[in-house]
């Protein structure tokens, strides 16, 4: 949603915003304006940061909101504590069953996950490509 991209892009407040933004949240729900919305729209555009947030930073910070470990996460998954050791730091990507799961256990939606998958990946090659063109 326009919500979510907003925040988590262009504001960058953590994943339990994004969250709540992904629920149905409005941009007036969140104080914004619709100039405001175009303005931090166009300033996305020309944002590129040479960094990138992988999705497991979100699982991190919804997982230890509920208390949980990554271990209890795992449980409740129903995955193996290595596995989820390996999506929370961003060495296994997220798929359609574990985007599934993410959003059974840890709440926002399938697409939700699924995008920030996408989004971490495109950014990452952006930067690799980048990278290689300074060198």
């Amino acid at each position: 949603s326009i919500c979510f991209e907003l925040r988590h892009r262009v504001l960058g407040l953590c994943a339990k915003t994004a969250w709540v933004c992904s629920i149905g949240l409005t941009i007036a729900d969140l104080g914004l304006s619709f100039q405001e919305v175009a303005a931090m729209t166009e300033l996305n555009a020309r944002f590129a940061p040479d960094w990138v947030s992988p999705p497991g930073d979100s699982i991190f910070e919804l997982y230890r909101d509920h208390g949980w470990t990554e271990a209890k996460l795992a449980r409740q998954m129903e995955c193996s504590d290595r596995y989820i050791h390996e999506l929370v730091h961003g060495h296994v990507a997220i798929t359609i069953a574990i985007a599934e799961k993410l959003a059974r256990v840890l709440g926002g939606s399938v697409d939700f996950w699924l995008n920030r998958e996408v989004n971490f990946q495109r950014h990452k090659a952006r930067i690799q490509i980048e990278q290689q063109n300074v060198s």
